[in-house]
């Protein structure tokens, strides 16, 4: 148990490993929230690069323990194209690893595979708030919370990765026949 809260600037940040959150700690960075007449990526990026789940990779980016909130982030997958309508799978960016409250808030996930995971394990309290972007798989799983968490303001639209001003976006037409066919924006239950 470390505590405290650990700030990262503004400026995109490139991850090729998973990590974990100490129980405790806060992530926080800055967040520019995406309006109705901007949508363009600023603040803290998470450049997320990882192995995909293809190559047998299963484990989350960023593990949260008990107590842990990340607040302030846009998370993106730069090597993400959808070239000729197919996706690389990723597992989840961001996924709750132990039993225990965590937060999620603040943040743009412009084009993950699988975005929040609060389901794989039981939970206490967990909370999503003010979530945007375009899951391309999941935007969120919640299962097995034992008390009642708070989750709003979850904003999910093919126009936040398509006006988000990063590179590889795809077309328009593309990206929401893909969504119509593949993307589910929350899984409740097991």
């Amino acid at each position: 148990d470390i505590g405290g809260t650990l700030y990262i600037p503004k400026g995109t940040y490139l991850l090729t490993q998973s990590f974990e959150l100490p129980r405790g700690l806060s992530l926080l960075g800055d967040f520019n929230t995406p309006t109705a007449d901007n949508k363009k990526v600023e603040g803290t990026i998470l450049a997320l690069d990882p192995l995909p789940s293809s190559e047998g990779n299963d484990k989350a980016t960023i593990g949260m323990h008990s107590g842990t909130n990340i607040n302030g982030f846009t998370v993106w997958y730069p090597s993400q194209t959808l070239q000729n309508g197919k996706v690389i799978e990723y597992p989840y960016a961001i996924q709750n690893i132990h039993n225990g409250a965590s937060v999620v808030e603040n943040i743009n996930l412009v084009n993950v595979y699988n975005g929040i995971d609060h389901g794989s394990v039981t939970n206490q309290n967990q909370s999503m708030l003010n979530i945007y972007g375009t899951p391309l798989h999941k935007g969120g799983f919640i299962s097995d919370a034992n008390e009642i968490g708070r989750n709003e303001a979850i904003n999910f639209s093919p126009e936040y990765w398509l006006n988000s001003g990063l590179k590889n976006v795809p077309d328009q037409k593309t990206l929401k026949n893909y969504l119509k066919e593949y993307a589910i924006g929350f899984h409740i239950g097991n």
